[in-house]
C-alpha cells in the first residue's frame, strides 16, 4: 500500500498535470481555483472519495446560487454527462 505522506498532494498533482499540457498560467489558476471551491463544498473530502452525486451537486449548487456564467452552466451539462474521470481516480 502506498503511503499518502509520501505522495504528492492534490493540488501539486493539479498543476504538474496542468503545466504538462502546456496550458496557460491564468487557466492553471482558474482549475486550482475550482478543485478548492469542490474540495470545500464537499467538506474538505478529497475527490478521489467523490464520484458523480457529488459533481452534480456542485454543480447544481453553482447554478442556483447564480455566481457562474452561462458557459459554466453549460459546462454543468458536459460533465455530468461524462464524468468518468472521478472513476478512474
Amino acid at each position: 500500500m502506498t503511503n499518502p505522506a509520501a505522495a504528492p498532494r492534490l493540488l501539486v498533482q493539479l498543476r504538474h498535470a496542468i503545466r504538462l499540457h502546456q496550458y496557460s498560467p491564468r487557466t492553471e489558476e482558474a482549475y486550482t481555483g475550482w478543485v478548492r471551491r469542490f474540495v470545500r463544498f464537499n467538506g474538505t473530502r478529497h475527490p478521489a472519495e467523490l464520484g458523480a452525486p457529488e459533481v452534480t451537486r456542485f454543480l447544481t449548487h453553482l447554478a442556483s446560487a447564480g455566481r457562474v456564467s452561462a458557459s459554466t452552466r453549460t459546462h454543468r451539462y458536459l460533465v455530468k454527462r461524462n464524468v468518468s474521470f472521478l472513476e478512474a481516480a
